[in-house]
């Protein structure tokens, strides 16, 4: 039953894959690459605090490519594993929308995966994870509630990160993002 489901993920990872080529939806490009220019970021959510915007990445852990959180300003990509979170400094990508794409991008609330899902990377096991953005909250004076990219896996749930540790997201409180 469960090689069948994941079976049923392949494909339709793979459908989803060819309706993102054709239909100029987001890439992901090395934060180093030279034509950068040519596209812009794909924002997921902001910062406490501050207010800075928080962009979709990914980096690698272990043999898994894991969607994450990017400060344009530090240069760096944040992701969440095995209960902690993890930075890459060099080594990882960044969602990129071409500016001259037609494509829409939304934000999803759904309990499962929404047909036109973009998606972000893979563990290490082949099954597929997916950019979500979860909602979260700090308690105040006064209490703050801000957007923060991470992933969704089909066999586990959605996650995020915030202050060096993995969070689990509520219930009703993420959304997928989504290219049509």
């Amino acid at each position: 039953m469960h090689v069948l489901y994941l079976l049923a993920e392949i494909i339709k990872t793979i459908l989803n894959l060819i309706t993102l080529l054709l239909s100029g939806c987001p890439k992901f490009l090395k934060a180093t690459d030279s034509n950068m220019l040519d596209y812009k970021l794909v924002p997921g959510g902001s910062e406490f605090g501050s207010g800075g915007t928080l962009y979709v990445c990914k980096g690698l852990y272990k043999g898994n490519s894991i969607p994450g959180k990017y400060h344009e300003k530090r240069n760096s990509c944040h992701f969440t594993w095995e209960g902690f979170e993890h930075s890459e400094l060099r080594n990882f990508q960044v969602l990129r929308l071409s500016k001259s794409s037609n494509a829409t991008l939304q934000w999803e609330a759904s309990s499962s995966v929404p047909e036109k899902v973009v998606e972000n990377g893979k563990t290490s096991e082949g099954e597929p994870l997916y950019v979500i953005r979860c909602s979260v909250s700090i308690p105040g004076p006064p209490e703050e509630t801000v957007w923060i990219p991470g992933w969704y896996q089909p066999s586990v749930g959605p996650y995020t990160g915030y202050g060096l540790m993995e969070i689990r997201c509520e219930e009703n409180k993420w959304e997928f993002l989504t290219c049509i």
